[in-house]
């Protein structure tokens, strides 16, 4: 155990180093937007298909022997194809900076964790408050591949080029960065509560 001497002489130390971590994300919430209507066209064009009209939700070939598709179905799906690549090409790295661990404390101290709040317990393990978290992401978004963010580039039209899933999952990354190392009870997938332990744990 280090004496109150030692501790002293430590001062002049380079400070403890703030977490880090890489998050690799999509920048094109247009191309989910288009995926998503030309799955929706695809739906709808097989449930139309005969002998598929009785199961709307069927996404195969007709079942009626000797059917014939609709062109436009592989011309859908060639372009879902063509659309994924085109995914891969939007994507990109987030860097994320941790706040010291004091600095960290205090924020979570400042906006706690809603009471049976299903987002807080999903995104946060119930550390804190989620909606403030994803309102605050700019805090610790230092990089995107690897070219320092300015200040004020988050907010300003960074944040919006993030798809939202994206965004919510940059508020566990921001948790897990900092608590990674603390030992607590594990993220919940639902908004179930938990139970303190008995004093006979």
């Amino acid at each position: 155990m280090p004496t109150l001497a030692e501790l002293r002489a430590r001062t002049g130390a380079k400070p403890r180093p703030r977490a880090t971590r890489r998050v690799t994300l999509v920048e094109g919430q247009h191309l989910l937007d288009e995926s998503r209507r030309l799955h929706e066209q695809l739906v709808d064009l097989i449930a139309s298909q005969p002998g598929n009209a009785d199961d709307p939700e069927r996404t195969g070939p007709p079942r009626k022997a000797g059917a014939k598709s609709d062109p436009r179905i592989a011309e859908i799906e060639a372009a879902q194809a063509s659309l994924l690549e085109r995914l891969a090409e939007h994507q990109g790295e987030i860097g994320l900076t941790g706040l010291d661990g004091g600095a960290w404390q205090r924020w979570k101290d400042l906006h706690p964790p809603r009471e049976d709040n299903r987002a807080d317990m999903t995104l946060t393990g119930g550390l804190c408050d989620s909606s403030s978290l994803f309102d605050d992401l700019g805090t610790f978004v230092t990089s995107w591949n690897g070219e320092q963010v300015a200040e004020g580039d988050w907010d300003g039209w960074l944040a919006e080029s993030i798809t939202y899933a994206d965004r919510r999952d940059l508020v566990t990354a921001v948790v897990a960065m900092h608590e990674e190392n603390v030992v607590r009870s594990p993220f919940f997938s639902s908004g179930s509560s938990t139970t303190p332990p008995s004093e006979s744990d």
